[in-house]
């Protein structure tokens, strides 16, 4: 490890304009204020070394997760919302090609037989009848989904979900679920122009979702697949659905922290992910309520957020060995009208908690899709031996 961290930091292209940020499972799943992979991946080279341990407490995504696996180290991620850890496991789960052309092809066969809802499903108890299936389905009659899927749209969205959850291996299950959690927006009546998910009286009717989602399957397959040449099973990160405010791990048993926070109320993660949420069966609202800058039109919504990240600050310091660094990718996002300066903000509660900072540097994020905030900085703190 180098000795002038600050040197080393600044002797990196942290601009990326140019990087590809959608190689191997890194476009997998929408999902907003994703971590750019070659950022992540210079801040976990310059703070840590080949084997050993990294955590991200925010991890969204899992962008951090699967750049440290590729680089040899081992990785833990946390994060409260349930979405975020359905992504970040199937984006970083190696999984043989084999395996996975055995479950595309039976599922394809079975998605297929759908078209018309005419023929009895395979895998399904008895002898029901797809329609019987479909209305025997919470989800047929549940009001908020009636709400966003069209009869037809839900009828068969009901199905291709059930047949997901036939299969018994639980990877294998993901991946299909991830796919189809992909096709949800445009299987809605959700406007496709925003990310918020917002219902659209105008919007015409979505087209059938199965050709959608038997693209998308081969899509995921195809980039899963080429995690079984890079990454050996050990490397495989472990995702724990948890609190930043409380990690789930022993004093000192992490050499390195790279994480990229939330931007307080400025991306409604819950909000953006409403529809997948939903078919994942957790209450959308009881996701927001918990996060780390949610309920983002409360008036106490930047007060909460320091407190968590406060709290934040604190269990990193505990799980954090001696000597050792934390990495944090910040911008400074506006809520309710006022800009809240983060990077300020991180520095005084490192500080207050004993962290030292150790480097500095700023990058435009000329290469963001919506970059309202002008500017990042980047943060390493060191916890003291």
């Amino acid at each position: 490890m180098m000795a002038d961290l600050q040197n080393a930091a600044s002797a990196q292209d942290w601009e990326q304009l140019d990087g590809d940020t959608r190689y191997l499972t890194h476009s997998l799943h929408r999902y907003s204020g994703k971590f750019i992979p070659q950022i992540a991946g210079q801040a976990i080279d310059l703070i840590s070394a080949p084997g050993e341990l990294v955590l991200d407490p925010y991890t969204g995504s899992g962008t951090s997760l699967l750049e440290a696996a590729l680089s040899g180290r081992h990785s833990i991620g946390i994060d409260l919302n349930p979405l975020a850890c359905v992504i970040a496991k199937v984006k970083t789960t190696p999984i043989a090609p084999e395996r996975l052309d055995d479950f595309r092809q039976r599922l394809e066969q079975s998605v297929r037989s759908l078209n018309g809802l005419q023929l009895e499903l395979s895998g399904l108890t008895g002898t029901e009848s797809p329609r019987l299936a479909v209305e025997s389905d919470p989800r047929w009659t549940e009001p908020s989904f009636v709400k966003w899927f069209p009869d037809e749209r839900r009828r068969e969205l009901v199905l291709i979900n059930q047949l997901i959850q036939t299969e018994p291996a639980s990877d294998l299950r993901r991946v299909g679920w991830i796919a189809f959690s992909e096709i949800l927006r445009q299987s809605s009546m959700a406007n496709t122009s925003y990310p918020n998910v917002m219902y659209d009286r105008r919007k015409t009717p979505p087209r059938s979702a199965i050709p959608r989602f038997l693209r998308r399957l081969v899509e995921v397959c195809d980039a899963v697949a080429q995690l079984h040449e890079k990454l050996p099973d050990e490397m495989t990160p472990t995702v724990l659905q948890a609190s930043a405010c409380s990690l789930p791990l022993e004093d000192e048993s992490i050499d390195a922290i790279v994480t990229h926070p939330p931007y307080i109320g400025s991306i409604p993660y819950a909000e953006y992910g409403v529809l997948s949420l939903m078919w994942l069966g957790v209450d959308p609202r009881a996701v927001d309520a918990v996060l780390t800058g949610g309920r983002r039109q409360s008036r106490h919504v930047v007060t909460r957020f320091q407190a968590d990240f406060a709290e934040t600050f604190h269990q990193c310091y505990r799980v954090l060995r001696r000597d050792r660094h934390l990495a944090m990718l910040l911008g400074s996002p506006t809520v309710r009208g006022e800009r809240i300066d983060l990077p300020a903000m991180a520095q005084e509660l490192a500080r207050s908690c004993g962290f030292v900072l150790e480097g500095l540097v700023k990058r435009k994020g000329g290469n963001r899709r919506a970059n309202l905030m002008a500017e990042e900085t980047l943060l390493f703190f060191r916890r003291p031996a």
